[in-house]
């Protein structure tokens, strides 16, 4: 519950104040031993107050604070400009009242942080990019590009970022190089039931040639050097509702003696610029006041499913419940709802009779059997 509030206050406020730009001026008393000790502490609490304007003064669950005392303990960087008002020196201690102005552009290094802190429900991510030459295969990954994009999400924040290893199945999936060019996301087998919220997928392009130089007598030849290009096509999906919530591409040119050396240049150089526009969409999704909830039901017949799509329609938060799809038992609920798993569960057993267990679940996914 607590987590619930904490992401749709900060989402809510996020998606409100996204589109205005500038800084937050506030006055704040500062103390230290000396004048430099006291002007930081006035600057910690400028910005622990206007980053309070968005917490909303909820309570914040573990990761939450120190994912904030970190951003406290880096104030100085997000402060444009500071005005000492008054000083006064007491048994040793400083103390100052500044005027302080915060940056909180919606592209600020703050606001960023606080949107991190905004979607610590920490949703499983996946990284597939693949080779252009053989984007059917489980083996054809793109290492450097994937690497990259990992590294960025963790830097941002998110912990549950799924390895190489952990993604075997949904990269071996026969309808992924389809999905990649643009076709409706499928995957077949075990990789539909992978636990996971959102999947980054991508094909790389790379091309390499020798550059032709001029021999002085107006002919071309070729020389030793080789240059190369890559171009990155990605994609952010809903894994469990195959939603595409954003689309990007990269490029990158590599330079040197060797083609292949040159390929890998340009893969990281596509890698760099992609990993910034990943972050920016993932800040986007964050800033989302609702993305709903998938339910995926393991029930005896179809009537026992809508029977119970109809109870979940009763409980507290749930808005409307849709049936998206019947497969083989299986029923996939879609729920108009800001709650999380947890939340649901604990109000089935709570005001339902329906007896179940749960055998999987995400930051935005469920998956329950009925008994």
């Amino acid at each position: 519950m607590m987590r619930k509030k904490i992401c749709l206050a900060l989402s809510v406020l996020f998606a409100c104040w996204l589109g205005s730009a500038g800084a937050q001026s506030v006055v704040v008393d500062g103390v230290g031993a000396d004048e430099a000790a006291a002007q930081r502490d006035a600057v910690r609490n400028a910005v622990e107050q206007a980053a309070g304007t968005y917490l909303s003064s909820r309570t914040l669950v573990a990761d939450g604070q120190t994912q904030l005392d970190e951003i406290y303990a880096q104030s100085q960087g997000y402060v444009t400009h500071t005005e000492i008002l008054s000083r006064a020196q007491e048994a040793g201690v400083v103390r100052l009242r500044v005027r302080v102005e915060v940056d909180m552009s919606a592209d600020s290094k703050l606001m960023s942080r606080l949107q991190t802190v905004a979607f610590l429900d920490d949703p499983r991510i996946a990284i597939v990019v693949l080779d252009a030459a053989g984007a059917a295969q489980a083996d054809a990954r793109d290492a450097i590009v994937e690497g990259a994009l990992s590294e960025r999400l963790i830097d941002m924040g998110f912990h549950h970022v799924m390895d190489a290893g952990q993604t075997a199945s949904i990269a071996g999936s026969v309808r992924l190089a389809g999905t990649v060019q643009g076709g409706a996301p499928q995957w077949d087998g075990d990789a539909r039931d992978t636990a996971l919220d959102y999947l980054v997928l991508g094909r790389c392009d790379t091309h390499d040639y020798p550059v032709q130089i001029s021999d002085g007598r107006g002919y071309r030849e070729m020389s030793a050097v080789s240059s190369a290009r890559a171009d990155l096509s990605m994609r952010i999906v809903d894994y469990a509702t195959g939603q595409v919530l954003g689309t990007f591409q990269a490029t990158g040119q590599g330079v040197e003696n060797d083609g292949g050396i040159a390929a890998n240049l340009a893969r990281q150089q596509a890698a760099a610029a992609a990993a910034e526009q990943l972050e920016q969409r993932f800040r986007h999704v964050a800033a989302t006041p609702y993305a709903g909830l998938v339910v995926t039901v393991k029930a005896a017949d179809l009537a026992t499913a809508r029977r119970f799509a109809a109870d979940l329609r009763t409980l507290p938060g749930v808005e409307n419940v849709f049936l998206r799809s019947w497969t083989d038992g299986k029923a996939v609920l879609e729920l108009s709802s800001a709650q999380k798993p947890y939340t649901i569960v604990d109000a089935l057993h709570a005001r339902t009779k329906w007896a179940f267990f749960v055998s999987d679940a995400t930051a935005r996914t469920l998956t329950i059997a009925l008994r």
